[in-house]
C-alpha cells in the first residue's frame, strides 16, 4: 500500500470526510441564518440574546473531536505515541480550518459577535471536548460541552453585566486578542492532557510510588 493510500485510509478511519461534511453543513446554516438573534432563557433575573452563529463553535468542536474515535484501538496501541501525535495534528488542522471559516462568517453576517469572540469560543469548546474525551472516552467527547452550555451562558451573562473578565465563561465575553489568547492556551493544555494515554499515566504513577 502506498503512502497516499495509507493516508487516505487513515483519514477515512478517523471519520474526516464526515467531520468535513458536518462543518460544511454548519457553515451553510451559519451563512443562511447566523445573523439572526436568539433570546436566551432568563436565569435569576439575568438574560440576554446571542446570534445563531454563536452556536457554531459549540457544534464544530463536537464534530472535530469525532476524529479521536478509532475502530481499531488495539492495533493503534502498538504505536500509541505516534498515533496520538498524528491525531492531535489532525485536530489542530481542523480547528484551524473551522476558525478561519467562523471568522469569515462573522465578517459576512455582520451579526452581534466578533470574529475574535467566536474563534476564542471555538478554542474553548474544543478544549472542553478534548477533556471530555480524555475522561469519559472518545465517543463521549460531547458530554462536558453539552453540560457546560447552560452554566457558561448564565455566568457569562452575569460577567458581561458586571463588566468582569472570567476565562471560564470565555465564549460569552466580548471578543478581543485576549479572548483568542486565553482560548488558545486552554486548547494547547487540553491537547497535551488528552495526548497522554491512560496506560502511560498509570506507568508514571507507579514509577513515583
Amino acid at each position: 500500500m502506498s503512502d497516499r493510500q495509507s493516508l487516505r485510509l487513515w483519514l477515512r478511519v478517523r471519520q474526516v470526510p464526515l467531520v468535513l461534511c458536518l462543518l460544511a453543513a454548519l457553515t451553510v446554516t451559519g451563512l443562511a441564518w447566523g445573523y439572526q438573534v436568539v433570546p436566551l432563557p432568563t436565569i435569576s433575573g439575568i438574560g440576554g440574546a446571542v446570534g445563531l452563529l454563536w452556536f457554531y463553535p459549540i457544534f464544530a468542536s463536537c464534530a472535530i473531536t469525532l476524529v479521536l474515535t478509532s475502530p481499531f484501538p488495539e492495533r493503534e496501541a502498538v504505536s500509541a505515541l505516534k498515533v496520538a501525535l498524528h491525531t492531535r495534528m489532525l485536530v489542530i488542522g481542523l480547528v484551524g480550518l473551522a476558525a478561519l471559516v467562523v471568522a469569515w462568517m462573522a465578517a459576512v453576517d455582520d451579526g452581534p459577535h466578533s470574529a475574535s469572540q467566536l474563534v476564542g469560543g471555538l478554542f474553548y469548546w474544543t478544549a472542553l471536548s478534548l477533556i471530555s474525551a480524555r475522561i469519559l472516552g472518545p465517543s463521549q467527547s460531547w458530554v462536558l460541552v453539552m453540560i457546560a452550555i447552560l452554566p457558561v451562558t448564565a455566568l457569562g451573562l452575569q460577567a458581561m453585566q458586571d463588566r468582569t473578565t472570567a476565562w471560564w465563561v470565555l465564549p460569552m465575553l466580548p471578543g478581543d486578542a485576549k479572548t483568542v489568547g486565553i482560548g488558545a492556551l486552554m486548547l494547547s493544555a487540553a491537547l497535551v492532557i488528552s495526548a497522554v494515554s491512560r496506560h502511560r499515566t498509570r506507568r508514571l504513577l507507579r514509577s513515583r510510588t
